[in-house]
């Protein structure tokens, strides 16, 4: 029986921290804690000592893929990164599990987001008693 990819409890992409950057003073592994409040990020390089904030790019497709990550590499067109080694070992699982589930109600709202917009409102209205059923 293949390998079960855990669906409890997702892992969202602040709990894994500190993301390892590069540093901008001398290239080697930094660390940054990010400050979503303030989109920026406050880094320390464990090589040179340097202290500096990097800011965090508002547009949330390009927030992590803009940053300096030490673990990112372009791959078919796209770029591949991880925040973390552990985030990489959480990336590992998923890629590597062959038994896929799907909470509830994820599953849910990933069937109803295939439904054309006019057919889930009819069905909308019909399941509250507001339009007869077809």
């Amino acid at each position: 029986m293949g390998e079960r990819l855990p669906t409890n409890p997702i892992r969202r992409i602040g709990e894994f921290a500190p993301w390892w950057i590069k540093c901008r003073d001398c290239g080697d592994l930094a660390v940054m804690s990010p400050d979503w409040g303030k989109r920026s990020g406050q880094c320390k390089c464990k090589n040179c000592g340097a202290l500096y904030k990097i800011p965090i790019n508002r547009n949330y497709a390009r927030q992590v893929v803009d940053l300096p990550l030490w673990l990112k590499a372009s791959f078919r067109e796209n770029v591949l990164w991880a925040v973390n080694g552990e985030h990489l070992d959480y990336l590992e699982q998923v890629v590597g599990a062959t038994l896929r589930e799907r909470p509830i109600l994820n599953s849910i709202f990933c069937h109803l987001h295939a439904v054309q917009s006019s057919k889930l409102d009819s069905v909308c209205q019909e399941s509250a008693g507001l339009a007869p059923p077809n």
